[in-house]
């Protein structure tokens, strides 16, 4: 993936990225995991934003 747009076949414009959607206050101040994250309306593309860490491996009791 790149950041160029192709404006009349020529690649020299920068396209900015968008910034993440803010985290809901609950999720913003302390890890969480997916399903929590699910369940309070975030996508899986949101889960996958360069400001989020996944640190595994990670059991979760209780949610299989």
């Amino acid at each position: 993936m790149d950041n160029f747009s192709d404006v009349g076949g020529v690649r020299a414009t920068m396209v900015p990225m968008r910034p993440s959607a803010p985290l809901p206050a609950h999720l913003a101040t302390a890890p969480f995991t997916v399903h929590e994250a699910r369940s309070a309306g975030l996508s899986s593309g949101r889960l996958r934003s360069s400001d989020l860490t996944t640190v595994a491996p990670v059991l979760v009791p209780g949610l299989s």
